[in-house]
């Protein structure tokens, strides 16, 4: 079995907070960071949630 982390897991340090659930950590990360603590962890991989994917959309005319 190889072990790899889901972004969403991370999805409060991505700013994503539900209120009266959650507590906010006081902090926030950007995918680089995520993707080097999964690095850092020796994980075989990493699954992006696709709402948290620092690719910015394309501009509307």
């Amino acid at each position: 079995m190889k072990l790899a982390i889901d972004s969403y897991s991370y999805h409060r340090y991505f700013g994503e907070i539900y209120p009266v659930i959650e507590q906010d950590p006081g902090t926030r990360i950007g995918m680089h960071e995520f993707l080097n603590k999964a690095k850092a962890l020796d994980v075989a991989g990493v699954s992006i949630e696709s709402v948290l994917s620092p690719i910015r959309q394309p501009r509307r005319c």
